[in-house]
This record gives C-alpha cells, sequence and structure tokens, in this order.
C-alpha cells in the first residue's frame, strides 16, 4: 500500500507490491478444485496424486494457458501412516498393530486410488541420509542398541524390518493369515466370524476417525479387509473443529497423520516421540509414545 510505513525499510524494498490481497476459503477441496478449472484461482498446490493424474485434462491445460509443474523435494520428506492410539488397551501390544499391517494392501490401494505414484518407506524419516535402512544394526546404532538390549524388541537384532506387500489374491490371503496367527499371539480369536478377546469374550471394536473426503476413500478401501479379520470398524467423518478438539484430548482409537522432517531434525522431535509430549494437549505425538517407569 502507498501508505504502508514500512515500504522504505531495506528487507521490504520490493516486496509488498500489492494495492489489495483477498483471501478466499474453500471447505471442501473438489469445490476447490473446480475454482481452479474455472478460473477464479491463480495458482493452486495439489497434493492429491488421483487428482495429479485425472483432474488436469481440461481446456486451459491442453491450451497451456495452465502451466502443470513438478519440483523434486531435495531438503525434506513427510512420513503419513495410520496412527495407532496406544493409551489405548487395545492397541498397546505390537503385535496387534503389527497385524493390522498384514491386512493393509497397500499395492492395489496405491494402483487403485493414488494411479500407483506412492512408494511406501518403512522410516519415519523419508531422507535417505536420515531414513531407518533395511539391514540390521551395526556400528554406533548397534552400541547404542545393546545398551539398551533388554528393552527393545528382540528382533530388532536377527531381522531387519520390512513391510508387508500385497498387491495379489495370493499375497493378501497370506498377508491376512499372517495377522490372524498375530492376533492370535497377542490374545484374541475368530468364533462365528468375530475376532474376540480370548479371556473376555468382548469383540475387537475400533474407530477411524477422519476429517475430510480424501481420507476418507482410502480408509474405506482399508475397512473391508478389516472386516474379513472378524473386527467391528466404524468410520466416524467429523468437521475440522470437532476433528481438533478431539485429536487434543487423546479422544480416538485411529486417525491418520504426517510428520514433516528436514534434514536437520532438532527439538519438534521431542514434540513426536518425547515421553512428556504423550500428556500434553495439543502435541503431535498422537501415538502417545511414553517411556514406562520400568524402562527408565
Amino acid at each position: 500500500m502507498d501508505d504502508y510505513w514500512g515500504k522504505d525499510v531495506n528487507v521490504i524494498i520490493g516486496t509488498r507490491n500489492f494495492q489489495q490481497i483477498r483471501y478466499e476459503y474453500f471447505r471442501d477441496p473438489t469445490v476447490a478444485l473446480e475454482g481452479f478449472r474455472g478460473d477464479q484461482l491463480d495458482w493452486r498446490f495439489e497434493n492429491s496424486a488421483k487428482d495429479w493424474a485425472t483432474a488436469y485434462d481440461f481446456p486451459a491445460v491442453r491450451e497451456k494457458r495452465v502451466v502443470r509443474e513438478e519440483f523434486p523435494i531435495r531438503d525434506r520428506g513427510v512420513m503419513q501412516a495410520f496412527v495407532f492410539n496406544i493409551r489405548r488397551d487395545r492397541f498397546k501390544d505390537p503385535r496387534v498393530r503389527r497385524a493390522f499391517n498384514f491386512a493393509f494392501d497397500f499395492e492395489e490401494v496405491n494402483r487403485q486410488l493414488f494411479s500407483g505414484r506412492y512408494s511406501r518407506i518403512a522410516s519415519y524419516f523419508r531422507a535417505p541420509v536420515l531414513a531407518a535402512a533395511a539391514s540390521l544394526p551395526e556400528g554406533k546404532e548397534l552400541e547404542i542398541l545393546e545398551s539398551i538390549r533388554d528393552k527393545v524388541p528382540a528382533d530388532l537384532f536377527t531381522k531387519p524390518y520390512t513391510n508387508p506387500v500385497g498387491g495379489t489374491p495370493q499375497a493378501v490371503r497370506d498377508n491376512l493369515r499372517q495377522a490372524l496367527v498375530l492376533f492370535r499371539d497377542a490374545g484374541y480369536e475368530v468364533r462365528n466370524t468375530k475376532l474376540l478377546d480370548s479371556k473376555t469374550g468382548r469383540p475387537f471394536t475400533f474407530e477411524f476417525l477422519v476429517d475430510d473426503s480424501a481420507t476418507q476413500r482410502f480408509v474405506l478401501f482399508y475397512k473391508p479387509s478389516l472386516e474379513r479379520l472378524g473386527m467391528n470398524v466404524n468410520v466416524r467423518v467429523v468437521d475440522a473443529a470437532q476433528y481438533e478438539n478431539r485429536l487434543r484430548q487423546w479422544d480416538y482409537d485411529v486417525i491418520i497423520a504426517s510428520w514433516p522432517q528436514s534434514l536437520s531434525p532438532g527439538n519438534e522431535q521431542r514434540d513426536f516421540w518425547g515421553s512428556q509430549a504423550a500428556d500434553r494437549p495439543g502435541s503431535r505425538n498422537f501415538i502417545g509414545i511414553k517411556i514406562q517407569p520400568s524402562m527408565r
């Protein structure tokens, strides 16, 4: 603006050249995309692999009035995953959480919903220099782990972590069988097609909490696999305000979350994984990771 008091400050000169800035908010991502296609927006950042592959074949693109461009990301990465709230007893056993992984057919989800554009990672860090390697620990890493050998899973020293691979009917059946083995080892069994606690007879029931249609789409794709194992699965879609309030109160079973990571991880890691953050409303320790008193 002409009367802006800071227009001659050296760090401002050459910027803030707009007379007016207008913000428009779209409550639905589909409506926002249509607004762009209808020339209501000048620029758009697309984070949907499906839309990037299928929604940009319209006249303005073909006429080069809309330019699509991909920018490789080399300095950071985002890990997105299902989050199991281990503050709740049903998710405390790692075998239960591992069973969920075997029930998730990533390859088919990626093919049908995301046009094959995603790759699966086995680390909380995306950047190769920081990511966990698919190998046994060695060097300094092994030295640190040896000092707490009695506090970490034994197979950490003998078997590299890998994600299950699906994508074919045979692989899916094998993975579901392995999931049932893990549930059985964790104290569950199938009776009359229902997954029950072997001691109490209570059914395994849980809820996916989501706040947008894009997330709901692949959760609904996942749901039938879990129901084949005998679970009672609910998918609850809430508005953004309710979703945020429930996150702050840890009032959820399973959500989908993401953790952005840079090449210089810092204090934010305490907020992601720290024991104190596990009990602090508003933190990003959604999982509830916390060192138990016996492990200190």
